[in-house]
């Protein structure tokens, strides 16, 4: 059974406030997307890869997988205007050069401290599922604000933090963003949702930070180094 993974690069990182978008960054020599990527050379499973990217992006990105041997098969396309889009693209292009692909994995770029450990454990749980996804519980007290005002507190209990990478059953997701006004939807879990689909959630990692922020990027930068250190 083959799973693809779609890798998503396509932001502009107007939040992280950079002129370079953040998945391009430079870490140990390499875009940080690279060492993103890099996570997954050990997951057997993952037969066929797609990496979206801006368009004026793509060439480098071409040339930055080519500088390396990879155990999967390896593409770069154009992504759309909106993470969705994106997505869409890539499942599209994913069913295309891999059309046996049974499961479709969907990872942010700029998670770079995903481990071999969570990459497995969602693995495990996606073989009897039609999704999975990371979570973790929410710590912090959380309140229902509008115009300023405190309106009510949330209870949290029921409330998660979700990480990627998210799994989900190829079939099940092409056809989720063939059907569906999906344009507005901001990750492919809440498609499932409105197909009536189960989706299953797994205990995410602390560590598996997506970098929107420079203090993110100071974050990732203390963990990474923390982990050549250990090693």
């Amino acid at each position: 059974m083959s799973h693809g993974l779609i890798l998503t690069g396509g932001g502009i990182g107007r939040r992280f406030g950079h002129s370079t978008p953040k998945q391009c960054l430079d870490w140990q020599g390499h875009p940080l997307w690279i060492y993103t990527l890099s996570k997954f050379k050990n997951a057997e499973f993952i037969t066929d890869v797609v990496v979206t990217f801006p368009s004026e992006h793509c060439k480098d990105a071409r040339a930055a997988l080519e500088s390396i041997e990879w155990p999967f098969n390896v593409s770069v396309i154009n992504g759309g205007d909106t993470r969705a889009n994106s997505v869409y693209a890539g499942v599209q292009s994913l069913m295309k050069q891999s059309p046996n692909c049974s499961k479709i994995w969907i990872h942010d770029a700029v998670r770079p401290l995903i481990s071999p450990d969570l990459i497995q454990i969602i693995y495990s749980k996606s073989t009897n599922c039609s999704g999975v996804i990371p979570a973790l519980p929410l710590t912090d007290t959380i309140k229902h604000v509008a115009d300023d005002l405190v309106v009510a507190t949330v209870d949290r209990s029921t409330m998660m933090r979700v990480q990627t990478p998210q799994v989900f059953d190829s079939n099940h997701l092409l056809k989720a963003y063939e059907t569906l006004e999906y344009e507005f939807y901001t990750d492919e879990t809440q498609l499932f949702e409105a197909m009536k689909l189960p989706v299953n959630v797994v205990e995410g990692e602390t560590r598996n930070i997506k970098i929107t922020t420079p203090d993110d990027w100071e974050l990732f930068k203390f963990y990474s180094e923390s982990e050549s250190a250990s090693r």
